[in-house]
């Protein structure tokens, strides 16, 4: 976990995420348009009881993920951008060529296996996803639970541009 797990330390880590989406939303939209970075308690109560969220950010040599749900947050380091991109891109070429992928049961090692064991009720997982990480089909990765199957088999999937209120499907 992130420093010493302290809720501070988490609230200021989700607010840092959500600022850095936030700064990049507005560079694509007019600052009218750009959504203002959710508190962590108002995303809490927004999600359901089988419902969560997972906000990442990489740097090049260290990553940080929140995994939010109803009831509580928790944050996790990750391995940089340098780490990663070379298996994002070698997933990506997998997929092309039809191929299986090891660096797609690298990724979801590394990226999710560590969130998702605390995340183990949720049904629909929602992914605010730090550049690079916003080109890798997450449903398609390997569900780090049972290896043999996609993650998309466990839980439904959603990409989000930032951690706000999640949008509400039909029943």
């Amino acid at each position: 976990t992130l420093g010493t797990g302290s809720r501070p330390d988490l609230t200021e880590s989700f607010e840092v995420i959500g600022r850095l989406h936030a700064r990049g939303l507005r560079h694509a939209l007019s600052d009218s348009e750009a959504p203002e970075p959710i508190a962590l308690r108002e995303l809490q109560r927004s999600l359901e009881h089988d419902e969560a969220l997972i906000a990442v950010a990489l740097g090049d040599e260290e990553g940080i993920a929140i995994s939010v749900d109803r009831d509580r947050a928790f944050g996790r380091r990750l391995p940089g951008r340098r780490a990663l991109l070379p298996l994002i891109e070698r997933m990506r070429e997998d997929l092309i060529a039809d191929r299986s992928s090891d660096a797609a049961a690298a990724l979801s090692q590394r990226l999710l296996a560590p969130m998702l064991s605390e995340l183990n009720t949720a049904t629909r997982l929602y992914l605010v996803a730090d550049r690079e990480l916003s080109r890798i089909p997450f449903v398609a990765l390997p569900d780090p639970a049972s290896p043999s199957e996609p993650l998309g088999a466990r839980c439904e999937i959603a990409l989000m541009p930032y951690a706000g209120t999640p949008p509400r499907w039909p029943a």
